[in-house]
């Protein structure tokens, strides 16, 4: 068999297998980052607009970026880690990927826990994945600031409820977990919102306060139980239909210094107060049966209720009033999506519901799905618009100071945050190093390194050891550039190490000794300079400089001919690549050639 196919092959069963397992895969990697010293991950890229850098809040995006909630299927290909739960700082550089630690599955609801105590957690939801997955059936998941998994919550199977995309949060100082749960349940249901009465399959939205050490269930609620199927205004599926009516579709969940429950509803256009004691609706906000007079407006399909403050006579809530859903039959009960602060007034009778703020989507539009809205220290507001993973940052007054959003329309993120954060990861970080030369020919070893989620590196140093035997000795340092940073310093260094330097002048941590790679095409027939010694700094002279043998040039000499056989064919391999009939492509035309071969011979 010639050279040809043997290195064709690889390429042409590559080709089949992306043919046949992920045909429907848009591949647009000029939208994603990409790294040296971390060639696994590909996380999307950011693009940023500072509209006033004086009134942005300090602090770090806090995104999940995901294409699709339920992936296609498991094809067992390796693929970079593009989605997960990932930190950017706000110039949209990569801080933390946490990709890998559940590759290629979806993460929902990141972000971080500041306890009682002081101790912070990075929270998120693993979504359901394929059988035989860690956590196949979705998790909640808590990490510490060296990123170790600390916490995870699931649900059992015999209970019959899964664990739902929208909520997961530590509450009781960690001791307990907050989240949402759902059961499809056989009930009767109707007559409302056109609805006849009749049984049908709901899917009953569930709230649950869980102990994290020994999985005691310290509160349940269940919707069907405390909120009728009447107040529903989504539409239910046609008799005789498999399909389970999601009645009230519950968004948020929280839980409130008196120890109830604030509770989103997307399907009922409204917030409730439950009863931490009983689960009995204390009051409602919005709906067909809001407890209050709503003066001057209104909401619907809204998500992220979040309580901001309360006393004996006034609560303060916030929410995104998405204002449309994903039909667009149904009527939009505003022009634009908005961010709401509401103070309610709970002491009178009637209650009264004031609006205290609307900050409108700034062009204008409707977040139709997903979306959250943080108040930020300072009274700053962020809102997460989720389609393409917009997030608006604006002064108290509404005015837009910062958005950023993913470059690529393939990528949307349920909610987006921004907060502080320091973190010192438990793994290592990683360097690489190439041997390259100046524009004037001389000697120079490049070398890039990372540290994962490393928020406190401002400098690092670069060292090598020459043979290995000698004490590692400082031969450069640069000050850290974004995710990766990269260095060039003259002369040619065997073997190389980084060294993470905080803002003080304390070392953090080292990266791994690596040794300093050739370029494939590096031409042997001249003599590399000899490492350097402590006690000699000067280049070794040329006549001391080690050259090839006999056998390393044979070595070399049979690769360029391999390379120069590739490289001779990129006709070939564009259609081995890129198109499935690649592999009959290739095979005529090896066939062809041998002919073609035993033809010349003939003649000679």
């Amino acid at each position: 068999m010639s050279i040809i196919w043997k290195l064709c092959a690889p390429l042409v069963l590559y080709s089949l297998t992306l043919a046949l397992g992920a045909s429907n895969v848009r591949w647009d990697d000029g939208a994603l980052s990409t790294f040296i010293t971390r060639p696994d991950l590909k996380p999307p890229k950011l693009r940023v607009a500072v509209h006033d850098a004086e009134r942005v809040t300090p602090g770090y995006l806090f995104i999940a970026p995901y294409s699709h909630l339920v992936p296609a299927s498991d094809m067992h290909v390796y693929s970079t880690h593009q989605i997960g739960p990932h930190i950017y700082d706000q110039a949209g550089r990569l801080v933390w990927s946490g990709a890998g630690l559940f590759p290629n599955r979806v993460a929902l609801d990141f972000k971080k826990k500041t306890l009682a105590d002081g101790a912070e957690y990075l929270t998120f939801i693993a979504y359901q994945s394929f059988p035989g997955s860690p956590f196949e059936r979705g998790a909640g998941i808590a990490l510490d600031s060296a990123y170790r998994m600390i916490r995870n919550v699931t649900i059992p199977l015999e209970e019959g409820s899964v664990l739902d995309v929208h909520e997961f949060t530590l509450v009781d100082n960690g001791q307990s977990a907050l989240l949402a749960t759902s059961k499809v349940v056989l009930t009767s249901v109707g007559p409302a919102s056109g609805n006849q009465q009749r049984t049908a399959l709901i899917m009953n939205a569930e709230v649950q306060e869980v102990n994290i050490s020994s999985g005691q269930k310290k509160f349940v609620w269940s919707a069907i139980d405390h909120i009728s199927t009447n107040e529903s205004t989504s539409p239910m599926p046609n008799k005789g239909s498999f399909d389970k009516w999601d009645y009230l579709h519950l968004n948020s969940v929280e839980k409130t210094v008196n120890g109830d429950y604030l509770i989103s509803a997307r399907h009922t256009d409204a917030v409730y107060l439950v009863s931490g004691i009983d689960g009995s609706i204390i009051w409602r906000l919005g709906g067909t049966r809001s407890s209050f007079v709503m003066e001057g407006f209104n909401f619907s399909r809204q998500h992220d209720a979040r309580l901001l403050a309360q006393n004996d006579t006034i609560t303060v809530v916030s929410l995104l009033d998405n204002a449309a859903d994903e039909s667009l039959t149904n009527l939009t009960s505003s022009s634009c999506s908005s961010l709401l602060t509401i103070a309610l007034h709970t002491a009178v009778e009637p209650k009264r519901a004031i609006l205290v703020s609307r900050i409108s989507r700034p062009d204008e539009g409707l977040s139709r799905l997903r979306g959250n809205m943080q108040t930020l220290p300072g009274g700053n507001v962020l809102g997460g618009w989720s389609e393409q993973g917009w997030i608006t940052e604006h002064a108290p007054n509404g005015d837009l100071v910062y958005e950023a959003a993913f470059a690529s329309d393939r990528f949307c993120t349920y909610r987006a945050f921004k907060f502080d954060w320091t973190a010192s990861p438990a793994g290592l970080p990683v360097a690489s190093a190439f041997a390259s030369t100046t524009s004037r020919g001389e000697h120079a070893t490049v070398i890039h390194v990372s540290w994962n989620g490393a928020t406190e590196v401002k400098v690092w140093n670069f060292f090598t050891t020459d043979d290995g035997v000698h004490s590692p000795r400082r031969i450069g340092n640069a000050e850290k550039a974004g995710f990766e940073t990269s260095v060039v310093i003259g002369s040619h260094f065997a073997t190389v190490f980084a060294e993470a330097i905080d803002g003080s002048g304390r070392s953090l941590a080292n990266s791994t000794m690596v040794n300093t790679e050739l370029p494939l095409g590096w031409r042997m027939d001249f003599s590399l300079p000899a490492p350097e010694r402590p006690s000699s700094p000067q280049e070794a002279s040329a006549d001391k400089e080690p050259r090839p043998s006999t056998e390393e040039l044979a070595l070399l000499e049979q690769i360029r001919e391999s390379n120069s056989a590739v490289f001779s064919m990129p006709v070939l391999l564009a259609v081995v690549v890129l198109c499935p009939l690649g592999l009959s492509l290739s095979l005529r035309w090896c066939v062809l050639r041998r002919r073609t071969r035993a033809q010349l011979k003939c003649k000679e």
